[in-house]
């Protein structure tokens, strides 16, 4: 107690130094901790699903016989989810997603508010994508034809006191049973909706139609699937059930994607870029490293011109490891309250800096235990380097 007492008072003493070497560290961990927010974000997208790593999503690509390469698209033929599952026996289940229209008209008392973010789905489509029921029916709440599943907040927005469970939303006058209700969804998704309608009373999938593709398909692969193989067995597929079109000069093929690389390296479905985050990481650690240097150079120009104070404390009788103690904590204070401020600075400049670069950050990083792991390394190694060698060579 008494070491830190005597750290707190030098670094008052030398007030400029500290406060020089203590924002600039801080400066740098804001600008690490902001970039690495983002680059997680970006890494971590649809992971939150518990089978992730089962999960595939089918994309498709056209190539004409001039093409030089494909045509990529996100959705596939309606009939082509069936069609799958009872070919394929590597898949456990195959769900599709239909948009319902960008302009839904849902009713609240007499008023009519539109609504874009409507999807007709599979009866078992919350058995592959297992998001969260919060409430209602966790078993099958889309096997009705008229059932509806509704988002947190679209459960808040039309029914805001009272539970939705087995009331009717009306959307473009036809009535919906709200059956479930689930969490909302996160930001680092690339499967975003506000409600599930059942698809059980539309005509088009009433029959099994090859000749138009606008259905999302989505596969639960088995455990330990080749997902190489099980791409090879695909192509032969295809290639086996557009024989006429290959005919006719066209190629069609279908790739089994696994969600967790849709965001980052899907041509036909993901809206990230790779390159922004090999950008945002080098950005990131550099700073970090410059700040983490410029802050050990300034420490140890500092304890240079303490050599004098060491000799007279070791006239005076004190050991290596008193002095070797007493710049420790010195540094440990400076380090830690640099942190400190570069986490705060993060919470509160986190939502321009998402503004900024029109992504939807969240601090999820804050919830793994690296990150603590991480910065608690981080404090020790530099304390370490800036605080600890100097006193102990000079002494």
């Amino acid at each position: 107690m008494n070491t830190l007492k005597i750290a707190f008072r030098n670094i008052r003493k030398n007030r400029g130094f500290a406060i020089i070497n203590i924002a600039s560290l801080a400066l740098g961990i804001t600008c690490f901790l902001l970039l690495s927010a983002y680059v997680y974000h970006e890494l971590t997208y649809d992971r939150f699903l518990s089978n992730s790593d089962r999960i595939s999503m089918v994309t498709s690509g056209v190539k004409a016989a001039d093409d030089e390469d494909y045509q990529y698209w996100s959705v596939t033929p309606t009939a082509l989810a069936p069609e799958f599952e009872k070919e394929l026996p590597e898949i456990e289940k195959a769900v599709r997603m239909y948009n319902y229209n960008d302009a839904a008209l849902v009713e609240k008392g007499s008023e009519t508010i539109k609504e874009n973010g409507l999807k007709y789905v599979d009866s078992d489509f919350l058995k592959v994508l297992d998001y969260k029921i919060l409430e209602g029916n966790s078993n099958s709440p889309l096997a009705n034809p008229s059932d509806i599943v509704i988002t947190e907040k679209l459960a808040k927005k039309y029914f805001p006191n009272t539970n939705p469970i087995g009331k009717t939303l009306v959307v473009d006058n036809s009535p919906w049973r709200v059956s479930a209700i689930i969490e909302d969804l996160p930001t680092f998704t690339e499967i975003k909706f506000t409600a599930l309608l059942s698809n059980k009373g539309l005509e088009r999938y009433k029959q099994t139609q090859w000749g138009s593709a606008n259905d999302l398909t989505f596969l639960l692969l088995k455990n330990n699937i080749d997902t190489k193989a099980f791409q090879s067995k695909v192509d032969r597929f295809a290639n086996e059930k557009f024989k006429e079109e290959a005919k006719a000069g066209f190629t069609i093929k279908f790739n089994i994607e696994q969600i967790q690389d849709i965001h980052l390296h899907s041509k036909a479905a993901g809206s990230g870029n790779m390159t922004y985050i090999y950008i945002f990481a080098f950005l990131g650690f550099a700073l970090l490293v410059i700040s983490a240097v410029n802050f050990t150079n300034l420490s140890l120009s500092h304890a240079t011109e303490r050599a004098k104070e060491i000799a007279v404390r070791k006239v005076l009788g004190a050991a290596r490891k008193l002095v070797f103690k007493q710049f420790i904590s010195e540094g440990a204070v400076m380090v830690g309250l640099a942190l400190i401020i570069g986490l705060v600075s993060t919470w509160f400049l986190l939502p321009i800096f998402s503004a900024y670069i029109a992504v939807p950050i969240k601090l999820n990083i804050w919830t793994n235990p690296i990150f603590y792991i991480s910065m608690l390394g981080f404090f020790i190694i530099l304390n370490f380097l800036a605080s600890g060698w100097p006193p102990w060579v000079i002494s």
